[in-house]
Order: structure tokens, then sequence, then C-alpha cells
């Protein structure tokens, strides 16, 4: 089997019907092993009795956020805090009386 590293540099020019094991599922997603193998909504396809891999095609699906609604990264959440409004009606921040 390749090393991580080749299978993470291969991952753009992948099919989709490949398949990969959890570590490499894991590093793409940037989830743990253990949250990959539980996710509900990235099917398992069993190779054998207790062996199993994910399609590459669930994983980028994820990815895209289909199903999620919109997908919003961490890394862009201080910016979104900054384009939203901070007075106005209906408005309440924390610590405030009303």
């Amino acid at each position: 089997m390749p090393e991580l590293t080749e299978l993470l540099d291969r991952w753009r020019h992948m099919p989709a019907e490949s398949l990969v094991n959890a570590k490499v599922a894991a590093a793409v997603l940037s989830l743990s092993e253990r949250s990959i193998r539980y996710h509900e909504k990235l099917p398992r396809v069993y190779l054998g009795k207790s062996r199993y891999a994910f399609r590459v095609a669930d994983i980028r699906k994820l990815l895209s956020g289909e199903g999620y609604g919109p997908r919003l990264s961490f890394a862009a959440l201080p910016l979104f805090s900054k384009l939203a409004p901070t007075s106005g009606p209906n408005i309440r921040t924390f610590g405030s009386a009303s």
C-alpha cells in the first residue's frame, strides 16, 4: 500500500469510484479515524467480513457540503463575524439588558 503522503498527493486525481481506507479519509476530512468510522453521512464499503473502505465520491460530497447546506469553515468565521450586524432591531449582545 502506498504511503499516506502519496495517497494525499494523488487525492485530486483519484476517480470518484476509488476506495480509500479510514486513515486517508481522516486526513482529507481533518477528523480522527474514529470519527470517520462512525460518521453517519459517510457509508462504509465492505471488502470482507471485517474490512471496509470509503468511496472517494462520498468523501468529496461531504467536503462540498452537499446535504448539509452551505459549507462554512472555521477559518471563515472571523470574516463572517465582522460582516454580521452589531446593532439594530432584534440584535441582542451578551450581557445586554432587555
